[in-house]
Order: structure tokens, then sequence, then C-alpha cells
């Protein structure tokens, strides 16, 4: 069985060509060949039609193989190219195979080019399934880049408008309590409004980063704490605030029960730690004790909280609501013994 194969020589003696044509056709190939001699033959040949080798003399009288190899190049076509010569130094040769030749004879040993022809269509043919993979590789990754820009978009949309609606809810509550004559329910409706003001600062905070599913919960909770002192500000009374803050990113499964926590120990610590306006300082701290667990503390120097206070016979919602989400963290929380009141929730990175 022959073999089609097309043929280009950069060759100036007919009658080594035609040798060439001969050694190949005695070794399986049925060769389509033309001859060219100048740098414009040469354009004009790789226009014409694709070729499946090139064999190039290195000298001829008008022109030589690394000009050739530099037309080749400019043309962007990959096509084997094999140099002969009469005489080439090893240098020679070494040059030409730095500059992207993929084969060189001598004349003398011309018996080994069907061989050298059948090295460079495989390598050539493994070439261009590499490419094609490679092709198909980044349509896929642009394919797959465009779903991911397509859904980080709706990704921020969605947060955004969580957002929205969580702020709408928040001046409903905010409406309520003012129309609320009760003080009791004012005060209920006031720290129902900062509950869901912390939610939705998390949302905030999704929104404005490149992940979309993690927060920088150090600067949640420097935000976050301001908003609440806010809230519960009382007339001139002046509360110090110390921050020792951690920059650990967190997932939403994580920053909204960890935000709602950090928003009841610090209502708690504002509403009753310095009584009959007194002032003071609370400390939060974030940090990671260990790798994969986290620690969030909150601290005060106030009158300090009875002992036993985070347990389940205590009814308030505040706290209730702390028990419940220590629990959904799989954390613990934990009341220490001093002056004032230090509270520290412990919980793992993976919920």
């Amino acid at each position: 069985m022959t073999l089609p194969i097309r043929v280009l020589q950069i060759e100036d003696s007919e009658r080594d060509a035609e040798l060439i044509v001969c050694l190949l056709e005695k070794d399986g190939y049925t060769v389509d060949s033309l001859r060219v001699q100048n740098a414009q033959g040469v354009r004009d040949a790789l226009a014409r039609m694709p070729w499946d080798v090139i064999i190039c003399d290195h000298d001829m009288p008008q022109f030589d193989a690394p000009a050739a190899l530099r037309i080749l190049r400019g043309s962007g076509l990959d096509v084997p190219f094999i140099v002969v010569s009469g005489a080439i130094g090893e240098d020679v040769a070494v040059r030409m195979m730095k500059s992207g030749a993929h084969d060189y004879l001598t004349k003398e040993n011309l018996a080994r080019l069907g061989a050298a022809v059948t090295r460079e269509l495989r390598d050539a043919e493994s070439r261009r399934e590499r490419r094609k993979a490679e092709e198909a590789l980044r349509e896929t990754v642009d394919r797959l880049q465009a779903a991911l820009d397509e859904k980080t978009v709706l990704l921020k949309e969605v947060h955004h408008r969580v957002k929205n609606n969580l702020a709408v809810v928040s001046s409903l509550l905010a409406l309520k309590a003012d129309a609320t004559p009760d003080r009791k329910a004012k005060l209920a409706l006031a720290e129902s409004q900062q509950r869901v003001q912390s939610i939705a600062l998390v949302h905030e905070h999704l929104y404005g980063t490149d992940s979309l599913g993690h927060i920088n919960f150090a600067e949640y909770a420097r935000e976050l704490v301001q908003g609440v002192r806010s809230a519960f500000a009382v007339g001139d009374r002046f509360i110090g605030l110390d921050f020792e803050l951690e920059p650990i990113d967190l997932s939403i499964e994580l920053a909204v029960p960890c935000a709602l926590i950090l928003n009841e120990l610090l209502s708690n610590a504002f509403k009753y730690a310095f009584a009959d306006g007194k002032t003071g300082r609370i400390r939060i701290s974030f940090h990671r004790p260990e790798p994969g667990r986290c620690e969030l503390a909150v601290e005060d120097d106030g009158v300090g909280l009875p002992p036993g206070r985070l347990g389940a016979q205590n009814k308030s919602l505040g706290l209730r609501i702390v028990r419940i989400l220590t629990n959904q963290l799989n954390g613990s929380i934990e009341q220490k013994e001093r002056p004032g009141t230090r509270i520290v929730l412990r919980f793992p990175m993976a919920s």
C-alpha cells in the first residue's frame, strides 16, 4: 500500500530533486512534488496548497535553507522542514535545528530520508492533534468562564436584592417601632430591626466581594459594631471600643449565624453592661486559635452578667437565639468569670 504525500522541494538541482522522489517512492510513498529555487517560489508554493513536508537544500546560488525557513515561520504554517546538503558542519546543523528545522541529512546519507519523512509526518500529526486538543480545551474554558461570569452577575444581583428586601423589612420594623407607644414593644421591634440589619450587612459585604461566597468577617464585625452602638446610644454616655480581629474569610453558611450571635452579644453589652449612664469599654476579638477553628469573644468591663445566664433555663429571646445558632455552627459558647462579662464562641471553620 502506497501513501500519497505532497513534497515541496527547494532545490536548484533537478537531478537531486528526482533522486529524492525516487527514494521516497522506494519507501512506499506516492509523491506529488514541486521544485522551487527562490524566495518568491517558496511564497507562491505555500500559498497555492498545503504541503506534507518541505525538503530544502542548504546552499543554492540564489537562496539558502535559513532564508526558506524564515519564510515558512512567517507564514505560520507547521510543515516538517528537512534540510539536505552536500556537506554540512555540525555547528551549521545545530543552528538550523535551533531555528526550527526538524531534521537534516547529507546527500551521501539520503538512504534514511524515507525514515526521516515518516517520523516527521508522525510528529506533525501529533502536533496537530495536540493543537486541536488545546483549542478544544480553550473553547471549553471560554465557555465555562462565560457561564461563570453570567452566574457571578446573577449571584451578585441575588445578594443585592436580598439586601434591599431586608432593608425594606428593617424600615417597616422601624416605622412600627415609631408608631408603638409601649416601651417594651418598641424595644423588641428595635432589636428585631437590628437583627435584620446584621443579616443585610452580610449580603452587602458579599455583594462587594469577588468571591461572592465568603466575607472578611473582621471587616464585617467592625461595621456591625458601629451600627449596634448607634442603635443603642443613650445620651452623651461614652462606651469605648477595642478590636482585636484577625482577617478571616467565612462562608455565608458560617457568616450569617456568627453575625447574629455577635449582634446579640453586642446588644446585650450595650443595653445592660453600663447601667445608670456609666461609661466603659467593649472589646471584640476574633481569631483562629488553631487550624480549622475560630474564636469570637465579646468582653466588657461593666456590671457583669450573673453566672449561668447562658444556660438553657434562661428564656431570654436573645440568648435563646445565641444557643440555637451556636448549635447550628456545631460550636460552643462559654461565659468567663471575671469583673464585667466575657463570652467566648468557638466553632469549626467547616460547618
